[in-house]
């Protein structure tokens, strides 16, 4: 299965998605700040990431620049709270693969995650 990494500071959030996404089979690993997420990205050369728009020491913006400065290909999903129309368009004209709101569930992410690991292949 595929290397995920989750780059999030919500204890609840993360801890779920891990739960579910290694239920899944995938292997996970989490970070809870943008800093952090970005060696890690350059260390554990995940097949997807799932990036939180609000977290410490990076932004999500400053973090989603930096992987597509690294890596053009990596999936990465933008998992926020804060999900203006205007955000969405931002984040997708900076690379993101997908915008998705913590206020719709981890239901969306999960099938998110299924639908670009699928294309991938």
């Amino acid at each position: 299965m595929a290397k995920i990494l989750i780059i999030d500071d919500n204890k609840i959030v993360k801890d779920a998605l891990k739960k579910i996404l290694a239920a899944r089979g995938h292997e996970i690993e989490v970070v809870t700040d943008g800093l952090n997420g970005l060696l890690m990205f350059k260390n554990y050369k995940p097949d997807l990431v799932i990036l939180d728009r609000n977290i410490p020491t990076l932004t999500g913006s400053q973090v989603l620049q930096k992987i597509r400065q690294i890596d053009l290909k990596t999936p990465v999903i933008i998992l926020t709270g804060y999900d203006e129309e205007e955000d969405k368009k931002k984040y997708l004209s900076m690379g993101a693969t997908s915008f998705l709101s913590k206020a719709e569930g981890l239901s969306p992410v999960e099938e998110e995650v299924k639908r670009i690991l699928s294309e991938e292949k």
